[in-house]
């Protein structure tokens, strides 16, 4: 059963976010209880929100929310719109279904961006698949194999075994090594250092 990272005091009784602590004059530093007279709370405007990932699936479902991943990944899903992930460790899978997410991540086994609007960021990846329109996925080291299904996407990698493009107009960059290129889609710009 997939744990639901929801912002709630029960899902983060390890942690403190930024919104309990604005809303105090009283917080805990260092195992000293501080306060501080005559001090009115601040209004966060975000939290920060730290997820471990021990069990095997993960969902982010939080609109607007900002997560810390911690531990080794095996499903991780984001469902939520307008979603940062800050930390992604080392992750089995990667689904992105909501829209307009940001996510920093080290090397994740499998990346499927179904969502529009995504930029992602790993540091490598056997398999990558954009499905949706207008997202953006940046491999830092290799890609082993790409799949673009969808329209007006980027994918860039620093290299690029094979890459597969299906849709229409979209935009595909290796900068190192050889790749096999398959375009069945129209308009789209591939780029690569060496065709395979």
């Amino acid at each position: 059963m997939p744990v639901t990272a929801k912002h709630s005091l029960s899902t983060y009784c390890g942690y403190v976010d930024i919104k309990r602590i604005s809303l105090s004059t009283t917080a805990l530093v260092a195992g000293v209880t501080l306060t501080l007279p005559g001090v009115a709370p601040a209004e966060a405007t975000s939290s920060l929100f730290p997820v471990d990932c021990q069990t095997n699936n993960v969902v982010l479902d939080e609109d607007g929310g900002t997560y810390e991943l911690y531990g080794t990944c095996g499903v991780v899903t984001v469902t939520g719109d307008n979603v940062t992930v800050a930390h992604l460790p080392a992750t089995r899978k990667l689904v992105l279904e909501g829209q307009g997410a940001t996510i920093n991540g080290k090397p994740v086994d499998r990346v499927v961006v179904h969502g529009r609007d995504n930029q992602v960021t790993v540091r490598s990846s056997r398999i990558t698949r954009i499905d949706s329109p207008g997202s953006t996925v940046r491999v830092t080291g290799l890609l082993e194999t790409g799949r673009v299904t969808g329209n007006h996407s980027r994918l860039r990698a620093e290299r690029l075994t094979e890459i597969f493009v299906d849709g229409d107009r979209n935009v595909v960059r290796a900068e190192r090594g050889q790749t096999f290129v398959s375009n069945d889609g129209h308009h789209n710009r591939i780029r690569v250092h060496k065709r395979a």
